[in-house]
């Protein structure tokens, strides 16, 4: 599992890009520890590359 900031280093792309996506229902909700922070799966993580990839082929 990764947090949003790890993800987002990862996929060099900046947080409000990340929090876009899941806003406009691009990715599920993630999960969110007891602190509040957003934890992502490896499907999800999956998933915000395939958004990713296909956005940027258009």
């Amino acid at each position: 599992m990764k947090t949003a900031g790890q993800l987002c280093r990862e996929l060099n792309v900046k947080y409000h890009c990340l929090d876009y996506l899941i806003r406009s229902g691009y990715v599920p909700q993630p999960k969110r520890l007891d602190s509040g922070q957003r934890v992502f799966t490896e499907q999800d993580v999956k998933r915000i590359r395939e958004v990713l990839f296909e956005r940027m082929a258009k």
